[in-house]
């Protein structure tokens, strides 16, 4: 049973209570007109242990304050300490599959339809970079989804579908490449493309 996530009040939030003025209920309208525009600079593989989170928190928001800028605070999160961002869940530890997206595909039933193929291979496709030899794994089912072939669901089929469940399911965590050691690059081409993969 999937609970409901609790709202916080603005109140309750750590700096971010500092500054309610930036979160109105209603907007005054549009922002005032800028000079120049701004950018925030990141600073590749910074990893602020909570005092220096809460100073860029507090710089960030003090910033919208003076240039007029409003937030919707019901839309906002903060200190977070992992986030879902398209279909990944991002936090300190790297990158890994949305569980809720792992668990769509380990319920997902055999496709009766080419269109239900279509639509596992659909899904399974956006998490292919992570799967290894995904295309060849995937042959079987992507036949059934021309139209000059009849829909037969044979022993490869089902040995492809469950291949490639259990490997969405089991993906491994990724992380950002260290540069201090060494790479080896996996490489695999066609006569329609090329991919790699950095390891």
């Amino acid at each position: 049973m999937e609970t409901e996530k609790k709202t916080p009040s603005l109140d309750e939030i750590p700096v971010v209570s500092e500054f309610s003025d930036v979160f109105p209920d209603e907007f005054p309208g549009l922002p005032p007109d800028r000079e120049i525009e701004f950018s925030i600079d990141l600073i590749p593989r910074a990893e602020p242990t909570k005092d220096d989170h809460a100073e860029h928190l507090r710089i960030a928001l003090q910033r919208l304050r003076e240039r007029q800028l409003f937030a919707k605070f019901l839309k906002c999160e903060f200190w977070l300490e992992e986030d879902q961002f398209l279909g990944h869940i991002v936090g300190k530890d790297g990158i890994k599959v949305d569980p809720m997206k792992i668990e769509a595909l380990s319920r997902w039933e055999q496709p009766k339809t080419p269109t239900e193929v279509r639509n596992f291979l659909g899904l399974a496709g956006y998490y292919r970079r992570f799967v290894k030899d995904f295309a060849k794994i995937a042959t079987p089912l992507t036949k059934l989804t021309r139209k000059n072939e009849g829909f037969v669901w044979t022993e490869k089929c089902e040995e492809s579908f469950q291949e490639l469940k259990k490997r969405l399911v089991t993906t491994p965590l990724l992380a950002l490449p260290d540069e201090t050691g060494n790479f080896v690059i996996y490489s695999d081409a066609s006569l329609k493309g090329l991919g790699f993969v950095l390891m």
